[in-house]
């Protein structure tokens, strides 16, 4: 088949988690010998390391003046989100309709909710990918007391402090308000489209049973060995590592709830030499929240699995955001034991005490670690059972046979 991606982001370069879904998307139909053309609505046109048979086609986003016309026509009035809003524009549809007139595409994919209504306009089979329930995501951020903060990122520190309380109250009105109407969009999408996935079981659950259509449990696939890595875990571990690119609110909670909640407990504990090291892009002004002894930003990586190869304890002390945790996952592909918050192990059917080691506050982090930094034998089990539960149910193999039954259940359907 011919398939055609429509993505919102260039899926190559910086790696993030939602890249990987999307390269997850690309490898599986890529394999399975159907023809791939991507059009990706982005300012960024590099093509970094997209394989040479594959078609990219750069799209500008629309500015500024159409974000906020399509905000005041649409938005305000509870037409359309504001995540629609930022892809509505003419100049999109038309060269996507060109396109599709010209290469004659059997099947459409969209990602999430803000390329939906271009998939819809095509009179073509097509699946709508929504990565997370975005409504489920807001109102998550809505119940946080920092949901300004979720809302406006690492940007905040750029808005001048005596606006910055006016600026927080018109975030918070406006997450309120985009959450309420993606509740509604996101039903409304998911009975137009041809099919339906979402990374999380849990999600895909809900919407289905809100549906009362299949919708799809297709996650992210991660590189992974068959065997898991050699590593000689040895008593006294002094340092951690964790994954996150700190331009995403969440990331920056969670290294924010390490300093102000695990590290004192850590030092009460008497454990005062232990290392937590955060592997992803990090802005300069970032780095002087945090105490350089005790919690190094290494910067983004090209290799990660190289990077996580010199560590032996993954510590993810997540605090906020929804959806299956990539960084998680890598961590396990990559043989590193464990140790999370709950929230780091949403969508994921893993046990507390066989997969990972979960703590709920600063006393049970500091306690686990003691445990654990003297424990070779339980670290080198941990990740053993780690490895073996992302080879079964996150291994590049099993997500393209998902993407395979997908597509040939909608070749069935509309011939």
């Amino acid at each position: 088949m011919n398939i055609l991606l429509l993505f919102t982001r260039n899926p190559f370069g910086r790696t993030t988690g939602r890249k990987v879904v999307l390269r997850t998307i690309i490898n599986s139909v890529a394999s399975l010998g159907h023809r791939v053309d991507i059009v990706v609505v982005d300012r960024d046109t590099n093509r970094y390391d997209c394989p040479a048979d594959i078609n990219l086609i750069f799209i500008n986003p629309p500015g500024l003046p159409t974000l906020a016309y399509n905000a005041a026509r649409y938005f305000i009035f509870k037409c359309l989100s504001l995540n629609e809003c930022a892809y509505l524009n003419k100049t999109i549809r038309a060269e996507i309709f060109a396109l599709t007139k010209k290469n004659k595409y059997d099947v459409v994919i969209a990602d999430m909710i803000r390329m939906a209504q271009h998939a819809d306009c095509l009179n073509l089979p097509w699946i709508l990918d929504l990565d997370d329930l975005l409504s489920k995501r807001y109102e998550f951020y809505l119940g946080n007391k920092n949901a300004a903060r979720e809302f406006l990122g690492y940007y905040e520190e750029n808005i001048p402090a005596p606006v910055r309380p006016i600026i927080k109250g018109i975030a918070f009105r406006l997450l309120r308000h985009e959450a309420g109407i993606l509740a509604a969009r996101e039903l409304f999408w998911a009975t137009r489209a041809t099919a339906v996935s979402l990374i999380s079981p849990v999600e895909a659950a809900k919407l289905q049973e809100q549906t009362g259509r299949t919708v799809d449990n297709v996650p992210m696939g991660i590189r992974i060995n068959s065997t898991p890595p050699v590593r000689q875990f040895k008593s006294g571990l002094n340092r951690a590592v964790f994954i996150g690119g700190m331009d995403y609110q969440p990331n920056i909670e969670a290294v924010r709830y390490y300093r102000d909640t695990i590290l004192p407990a850590l030092v009460e504990a008497g454990v005062e030499n232990f290392v937590f090291e955060v592997i992803g892009f990090c802005p300069a002004g970032i780095k002087r929240d945090f105490p350089a002894e005790y919690i190094r930003f290494v910067g983004y990586v090209e290799d990660l699995q190289g990077a996580l190869a010199n560590h032996f304890l993954f510590l993810a002390p997540i605090v906020s955001g929804t959806g299956i945790k990539t960084k998680v996952l890598e961590a396990m592909a990559a043989g590193l034991p464990i140790l999370c918050t709950s929230a780091s192990t949403f969508g994921l059917n893993i046990q507390n005490g066989t997969h990972c080691v979960i703590a709920e506050d600063g006393p049970q982090f500091a306690t686990a670690i003691l445990k654990l930094r003297d424990s070779p034998q339980k670290l080198r089990t941990l990740a053993l059972a780690g490895h073996e539960y992302v080879l079964n149910n996150f291994s590049q193999s099993i997500i393209t046979g998902k993407w395979r039954d997908i597509l040939e259940r909608l070749k069935s359907t509309v011939s």
